[in-house]
């Protein structure tokens, strides 16, 4: 309906009906709009005609930056590139994994693959990197591990292990006896390994016994599994000494350390050997020196004392009333395996009296000891020294006497360490020897040089190997004239290239002991002469306490004869032509022999006792003070003992010929000579070696 016709319908109606002024005034109104609508579309249209520009062609951006052709060139490539991938995504540097940032750095890496990669192209990735990824790992796994195998960036979960690891915390390790002698080694060399093969502390604790370990988490896992496989290889092993033998808890303890290898007495002379599996070496090596230990009875070897003599008015000495003696602290160079390091050892000597020294000197000089006629056993009684010695033999034939210089010690019967003697204060001849019989103490005598001897360099030597087996059927009683059987064997290698020992500066011996026959230092090694000799020997011992001079004597006599090559026990044959092969082949993967501990001849046994090397000096030019008797023989030896490696040093004096008055006379004098107290007026005998 127009505008018009609806003005006419409202001016009829008589409600709507307006003035004619307005109704006339609306109607013009509406014409105007009209006209002025119809006006302006018809200039819009006009103007839009005159306005419009020439269409122009638009741009491809694709086109022009190759993007398109880069994107074509991935759809049609089946493999992505590795050098691309660690190109852009691949950072070139790599955080600390201690830094504070590291954790962000590497979800930044990890974030960055998965939101570019489905997860078959990380699977892709990672198979071209060779890595296996199982199938069941997510996206963020996957990327992960390559992120981690590949470009080597730690794990969040190993540097999280690693902090815990690196906490230093405190644990302890309960042992028994034997468990933490294993631990500790040969003088705690084995736990000194252990603190630095692990980097812990360590320490033992008493009640209860336990190991005290502090270090890192990590380190005391790895000691905890160290030390249960030690206790699961502990084995026992029981070892049956001879009969009418024993070994003190003591030496037991020494050996021990020796060996490294725990010992306990079972009983009945069963000992326990506890050792750790594989170590079959120690175990022979404590057996051996615990049956040495036993045949070392000290005690049951006879002792003689010889006092300072009465005025003799036909001697000129002078009468020195009631001589007082003591215990005196002794701490000997080396020790033997039936004593310990906390053993206190004590000599016997005179109380000086300082306000009449040069009484005492006259005394010592005079006191001789050239025809032993005041020797006293320890019930007071005067003794020959000569018959007793001569009591080993049923004759004289082949017998000859040795003298070793030396001290004769006694072990305190305390078990704790002290230097308090067992006999307190000054005593007589006569209550010393009533304690001796009463009390009777464990002996030790200990070999040491003559001070004559300690300064001067031998001008020739010989290089021995040495082996002494002794026999189990010897009874060892105190009171029994039984001599000692056992076999002895020696090897002399004699080579040019040995040269004599220079003499040191300030006159002492430092040069180097044969070691173990491993020593291949002699070169050519065809150069050696080997004179082996094996003999049987019977033998009795005798210690001669001589509290008035500074060394005392241990006297020895001995029969002996050689034994054929014929006749060697099988196992001593089998070890020289072993031994010689080992010595003489240039083969450098040839093993040293194995000694035989035991052997069996004529239907006896006889166990390994000692087995060293040697260094011997056989002068028979004793000097041009001393009479030169062709029945006496000077040896002097440097020993190291291959089974505990320990060294000492022997001098002994030999006479031949024990039935001659003169032999027997001359023998006494040079055994005097060489035990005269070096501040004695006398003067001291002087050695010529050249």
């Amino acid at each position: 309906m127009s505008v018009f016709r609806w003005s006419l319908y409202f001016s009829s109606c008589p409600r709507f009906a307006p003035s004619r002024a307005s109704v006339l005034k609306r109607s013009l109104s509406c014409s105007t709009a009209t006209a002025h609508t119809e006006t302006n579309s018809i200039k819009k249209t006009q103007k839009k005609e005159k306005t419009s520009p020439v269409e122009t062609p638009t741009r491809n951006l694709l086109v022009e930056t190759k993007l398109q052709e880069y994107l074509d060139h991935l759809a049609t490539t089946q493999d992505i590139s590795v050098v691309d991938l660690e190109r852009e995504y691949k950072p070139s540097i790599r955080p600390d994994k201690t830094a504070t940032d590291y954790e962000e750095e590497y979800k930044k890496v990890v974030a960055r693959l998965v939101r570019s990669f489905s997860l078959s192209q990380l699977r892709t990735i990672a198979k071209s990197y060779e890595i296996d990824i199982s199938s069941k790992l997510t996206k963020w796994s996957t990327a992960a591990t390559i992120v981690e195998r590949q470009w080597r960036w730690p794990s969040l979960a190993s540097i999280k292990q690693e902090k815990m690891d690196s906490e230093i915390i405190h644990q302890s390790f309960l042992l028994d006896a034997k468990e933490a002698f294993l631990i500790l080694g040969k003088d705690g060399a084995d736990l000194l390994d252990i603190s630095s093969k692990f980097g812990v502390h360590v320490s033992l604790s008493s009640n209860p016994l336990t190991l005290e370990v502090e270090g890192s988490r990590a380190s005391l896992t790895q000691l905890s599994t160290y030390i249960d496989n030690l206790k699961m290889g502990i084995k026992d092993r029981y070892f049956q000494l001879p009969s009418a033998r024993h070994v003190g808890s003591d030496s037991l303890q020494h050996i021990s350390r020796k060996s490294g290898v725990f010992i306990e007495d079972a009983g009945e002379g069963l000992i326990r050997l506890t050792y750790k599996d594989g170590d079959e070496a120690a175990v022979h090596l404590a057996e051996r020196l615990t049956f040495r230990a036993a045949s070392e009875v000290e005690e049951c070897i006879p002792a003689l004392i010889y006092p300072a003599q009465d005025s003799n008015p036909s001697l000129g000495q002078v009468s020195l009333k009631h001589p007082t003696y003591s215990f005196y602290p002794f701490q000997p160079s080396q020790l033997k395996l039936q004593a310990s390091k906390r053993t206190c050892l004590f000599r016997v000597r005179r109380v000086e009296d300082w306000l009449r020294s040069d009484l005492n000197d006259g005394v010592q000089d005079a006191s001789s000891l050239s025809e032993m006629t005041h020797v006293m056993d320890f019930s007071g009684n005067f003794v020959d020294l000569r018959q007793s010695l001569a009591q080993v033999p049923s004759s004289h034939a082949n017998c000859r006497i040795t003298a070793s210089f030396g001290h004769l010690l006694v072990s305190s019967s305390s078990s704790q360490s002290s230097i308090t003697p067992p006999l307190s204060g000054s005593q007589e001849l006569s209550n010393l020897l009533k304690w001796f019989q009463t009390e009777e103490p464990k002996r030790v005598f200990m070999s040491s040089l003559p001070h004559p001897l300690i300064n001067c360099a031998p001008a020739q030597q010989h290089m021995i190997h040495r082996l002494v087996y002794r026999s189990l059927s010897t009874t060892k009683d105190c009171s029994s004239d039984s001599a000692e059987e056992s076999i002895k064997f020696e090897l002399v290698l004699d080579n040019t290239n040995f040269a004599a020992p220079q003499k040191a500066e300030g006159g002492n011996d430092h040069s180097n002991h044969m070691k173990d026959p491993s020593m291949r230092s002699i070169d050519p090694l065809e150069d050696v002469a080997l004179a082996p000799t094996c003999w049987a020997e019977s033998s009795r011992r005798l210690d001669l306490m001589l509290p008035d001079r500074p060394m005392d004597i241990r006297f020895s006599a001995l029969k002996n004869h050689i034994i054929a090559r014929q006749h060697w026990p099988t196992g001593l044959e089998n070890y020289y032509k072993d031994f010689k092969s080992f010595l003489t082949t240039s083969d450098q993967a040839t093993g040293q022999p194995e000694i035989p501990s035991t052997l069996r001849k004529d239907g006896i046994d006889y166990q390994l006792s000692l087995a060293s090397s040697v260094r011997q000096t056989l002068d028979p030019d004793l000097g041009v003070s001393l009479s030169r008797e062709p029945s006496l023989r000077l040896v002097v030896e440097s020993t190291l003992d291959l089974e505990n490696n320990e060294r000492s040093r022997l001098c002994q004096v030999t006479c031949d010929d024990i039935t001659s008055d003169i032999s027997w006379a001359a023998f006494i004098r040079h055994c005097s000579a060489f035990i005269a107290s070096p501040s004695s007026k006398q003067k001291s005998p002087r050695w010529d070696f050249s």
